[in-house]
């Protein structure tokens, strides 16, 4: 929390913009609903208490901060999906947890968003994750369908697998914050899939950072 502590405090003395990416984590996974903004977070586990922590750091010491959370990040090299790419790909059996609930999240879709609101004003505390929701189990089923792959994960409950973390259950995140803030929502997490698959079957050079930036200061 420090570092993060002293990156607000430089950006607040130099008048700067920051942009910190928190977790769905940062709640318990008791909710019924989907979670707002509003709603007190409660971590079950230290990465989520250290991500909550720093969202704190950011509030306390800067004011022209966007703060997201997201959900099940998958994106550029390691992550989820490509995880289970191999291991459908192998001849092994394979589990996913079918009553964890999850927000996935596209990191090229959530890329556009920060540049979006990086142009603006509009500070403050969003929930930005690809639209819909599903269990480990539904998702890691739809990239193995999706890859053409017919070794299909084994459905376990989260008490059966040994993870030797706790994590919520339930950590579907609200978009309301986003249409509040004017900001269009994430792309439905199915469509988001079939993309990020496709440039891992059809490779692509990435996009080139000084573009990124030509539209920061476009933007601003």
């Amino acid at each position: 929390m420090t570092g993060t502590q002293n990156i607000a405090k430089l950006c607040s003395r130099n008048d700067v913009k920051i942009v910190y990416i928190s977790t769905d984590y940062v709640f318990d996974g008791t909710s019924n609903r989907p979670y707002e903004v509003t709603d007190e977070p409660k971590p079950v586990n230290y990465y989520a208490k250290t991500k909550f922590e720093g969202e704190l750091a950011i509030r306390h010491n800067t004011e022209k901060y966007f703060i997201l959370r997201s959900g099940l990040m998958f994106g550029g090299n390691n992550n989820f999906v490509k995880s289970i790419i191999q291991k459908s790909k192998s001849n092994l059996a394979y589990y996913a947890v079918t009553d964890q609930i999850i927000s996935p999240t596209y990191s090229d879709d959530l890329a556009d968003l920060i540049i979006e609101m990086i142009g603006t004003q509009k500070y403050g505390t969003y929930h930005a994750s690809n639209e819909g929701s599903c269990s480990l189990f539904d998702f890691a089923k739809e990239i193995a369908e999706l890859t053409g792959s017919k070794n299909y994960p084994k459905g376990i409950s989260y008490n059966n697998y040994k993870t030797g973390a706790l994590v919520p259950l339930y950590s579907v995140l609200s978009k309301a914050s986003l249409d509040i803030g004017g900001f269009k929502r994430l792309p439905d997490y199915h469509d988001a899939l079939r993309r990020y698959i496709k440039t891992i079957e059809e490779p692509k050079p990435e996009k080139p950072q000084e573009m990124l930036w030509r539209q920061y200061i476009k933007a601003d």
